[in-house]
């Protein structure tokens, strides 16, 4: 009879305790902390709309070619970033998801406009280093991505983040720094159109200079204009005309500004003309929409040449298979060569990567709010 007693005492209060719980998690305040969503939506003004669709239209045509960046950062099958189903057919398409599936997400969720959603850079080194080490496939870069997004899931719920104050911040900055060398590093055969192998840093530097004379001039040259147009477009120093831009800015070097605030007239104009509004706005439109822009004049022109030459002189992404993938769980099962791995063989092989990656993810999104916050002064 105690027994029992204690046990339905237990229940009960377990139950007190839950009910507790679902109430105070229901009060609206904590509902509109939980979902930002309900907070700026109804106080969103119509003049942001042209602003938001040129930021999105841009952001939205740079993460592609980003996304499958980072899919080469990774080590994986290009255009195959953290989704499943690879084979030589349908390879070609999955990256993109990788780029969007997550905005959906943080519209909803997400409560800071200045952070990264989706691949990142840190995150696809963390995941090479990870999946190289045992020589893992595809669907264990899948199954890495599900438990880190469980990890911090539950880091939030259970709001951990106080333990990344404990990183101190020499250590944040070097590993950012070393990231950003060895993505560049990464990306340099690209630009030269080099197929040559490697993953470490020193290897892959070797090997592009053994190979530096099968360089295509055609993907180098098209590589360094784009760079060279995007570094010109985002800053410069203006006065009155473009060519006193041009020139001051290679004569002199003075400080600069972004092209969208260039004045278009002079400093004790009041009032300004129509014409002179229309071209600051075009300025604040081209400085803002230049990823746009040179994405689609570098396509249409690849077109233009595959279509009269019958092959394209630069190396492209190739045929990207229509739809969406099939909606389903990652794979908690997965065959390496006569070798079946378990969910417990998996979590095994993938080690501390399922919990190192998640910790620096977050500590990079902290690190570059906390930038912002001091840039913006938030």
């Amino acid at each position: 009879v105690s027994q029992n007693s204690d046990t339905s005492a237990l229940y009960t209060s377990g139950r007190k305790w839950l009910y507790r719980r679902v109430r105070r998690s229901c009060r609206q305040k904590l509902l509109f902390k939980r979902i930002p969503i309900l907070t700026w939506l109804p106080n969103y003004r119509k003049e942001y709309v042209v602003s938001d669709l040129v930021a999105g239209i841009t952001v939205g045509l740079t993460v592609i070619p980003q996304a499958i960046a980072y899919a080469n950062v990774a080590g994986l099958p290009l255009q195959y970033y953290f989704l499943k189903n690879i084979n030589i057919i349908n390879i070609k398409r999955y990256g993109l998801y990788s780029s969007f599936m997550a905005c959906f997400v943080y519209t909803i969720f997400g409560s800071w406009k200045d952070v990264p959603v989706g691949p990142t850079a840190i995150a696809a080194i963390l995941t090479r280093e990870t999946l190289q080490k045992a020589h893992l496939g595809p669907d264990f870069a899948i199954l890495l991505c599900f438990i880190s997004g469980c990890v911090s899931l539950l880091m939030g719920t259970l709001q951990l983040g106080f333990l990344l104050d404990f990183i101190s911040g020499p250590v944040s900055v070097g590993f950012t720094s070393a990231a950003s060398i060895i993505i560049a590093t990464s990306q340099v055969k690209d630009i030269l159109g080099l197929k040559v192998s490697g993953t470490k840093f020193v290897q892959v530097w070797q090997n592009i200079f053994e190979h530096i004379g099968e360089t295509r001039r055609w993907d180098t040259t098209l590589g360094i204009v784009c760079i060279i147009v995007l570094l010109l477009l985002r800053t410069f120093h203006y006065d009155y005309s473009l060519a006193y831009l041009l020139f001051q800015y290679l004569k002199q070097s003075l400080p600069y500004m972004k092209v969208k605030d260039l004045p278009v007239m002079p400093k004790n104009t009041k009032v300004p003309s129509r014409l002179q509004q229309v071209i600051t706005k075009s300025f604040w439109l081209i400085s803002t929409a230049r990823n746009i822009i040179i994405v689609i004049l570098c396509a249409v022109m690849c077109w233009l040449l595959e279509k009269h030459l019958g092959k394209s002189p630069v190396i492209l992404t190739g045929h990207v298979k229509q739809g969406l993938p099939e909606f389903q769980l990652p794979p908690f099962e997965a065959q390496v060569g006569n070798e079946t791995y378990t969910f417990i063989d998996m979590i095994s092989a993938l080690s501390t990567g399922c919990l190192v990656v998640p910790m620096l993810s977050l500590l990079e999104t902290i690190s570059i709010a906390k930038v912002f916050c001091k840039c913006l002064i938030y």
